[in-house]
């Protein structure tokens, strides 16, 4: 049997580490695709691996322990999670699954696990011969996502399996659990604008996002991020929902392009605050800046190598493209994503 799924990944136009705890967000899925090849073969055991770098890779055998690089652990949790929610256990499943990730080189930032966990669930369910709801999906990504990044707030899950702009926000019940609010969004930029990535240069060190997300809490109210109460989580978010509000707002044919770029400025402030922008980061947001864009900011976690997102005026893209590329930098256009995470053929 061979079963492809592939999933988009997304950009976050606002609301950035203070939406995992209740800030509404604002998040774009684009046409650069993560795609899962699933091989199943007579045997039993799991052999997941990036094609192009084969020392990323896990693996993991009946009556055995996970083994391999620690960012993967997720999908081996995505795994779990659907064999147990189904019933069953790679035991008795009677087949070996080897997955091979075609990587997207979507920046940091634009939701790349959670793109890839998406697909993954697709070929696992296909495989098991389930036709899964989306709130089976989201659960079975944000298990991998939560394992990954250890208090993700579901936004790349849900804009990478949709496929459509999403407006997002977290709730807390009066019993501690939380819900999540997602709202579909038709957006189009204000007139004669562009949005793009630039992508900063890749850093000596790697930072999982878990790590931001931490350094982000500590920052702001020194806690980590599970142990921030609700009085806590309302100082986080109260800078930034009405900059997130007044985006939103923003985000049509008739909308300012001066004021959505000061809002995009605003934001990136408030980023940089939570102390998850580097110098190599806030170093690109100057450049563009100086370059003639309207507003550049942060996107996704940040963080070392992490991505710019830009809003000019169209006529000004090419003149920062080659003012990036001067600098030995790389511009990536952003088209919205066709549609979301899902089975693209199956053999066998």
């Amino acid at each position: 049997m061979k079963i492809v799924a592939s999933a988009p990944t997304k950009v976050v136009v606002s609301g950035e580490h203070a939406v995992v705890y209740g800030a509404p967000a604002l998040a774009l899925p684009i046409e650069r695709r993560n795609r899962v090849i699933l091989q199943t073969s007579p045997g039993a055991g799991v052999y997941f691996v990036n094609k192009l770098y084969p020392q990323w890779y896990w693996s993991w055998k009946p009556g055995g322990e996970w083994v391999g690089v620690p960012i993967y652990r997720g999908f081996y949790e995505e795994v779990k999670h659907i064999l147990a929610e189904q019933g069953r256990s790679l035991e008795k499943l009677g087949l070996a699954l080897e997955a091979n990730v075609y990587f997207s080189f979507s920046p940091k930032g634009t939701g790349n696990s959670a793109s890839i966990g998406a697909a993954w669930a697709h070929v696992l369910y296909a495989m098991l011969g389930v036709k899964p709801n989306q709130k089976q999906l989201f659960q079975a990504v944000q298990a991998g996502e939560t394992s990954a990044h250890g208090n993700p707030s579901g936004i790349d899950a849900c804009t990478v399996l949709s496929g459509s702009a999403q407006i997002f926000q977290k709730h807390w019940l009066a019993d501690g659990k939380t819900v999540f609010n997602f709202k579909e969004r038709h957006l189009e930029l204000p007139r004669g604008t562009s949005l793009f990535l630039v992508e900063t240069p890749a850093p000596e060190v790697y930072v999982a996002t878990s790590e931001l997300v931490a350094c982000f809490s500590q920052t702001m109210v020194g806690k980590k991020p599970t142990e921030v109460t609700p009085e806590e989580r309302k100082q986080i978010i109260a800078p930034f929902e009405p900059i997130t509000r007044e985006i939103i707002h923003e985000f049509h044919l008739s909308g300012s392009p001066y004021k959505l770029g000061e809002l995009f400025l605003q934001n990136h402030e408030l980023l940089r605050k939570g102390g998850v922008v580097p110098e190599s980061l806030q170093k690109v947001v100057d450049l563009c800046m100086a370059e003639g864009a309207l507003g550049a900011k942060g996107t996704g976690s940040c963080g070392p190598g992490g991505a710019v997102l830009v809003l000019c005026h169209t006529a000004k893209q090419h003149h920062l493209f080659k003012a990036l590329k001067r600098e030995g930098l790389s511009a990536i256009t952003m088209p919205p994503a066709e549609r979301g995470a899902g089975v693209e053929s199956r053999e066998g």
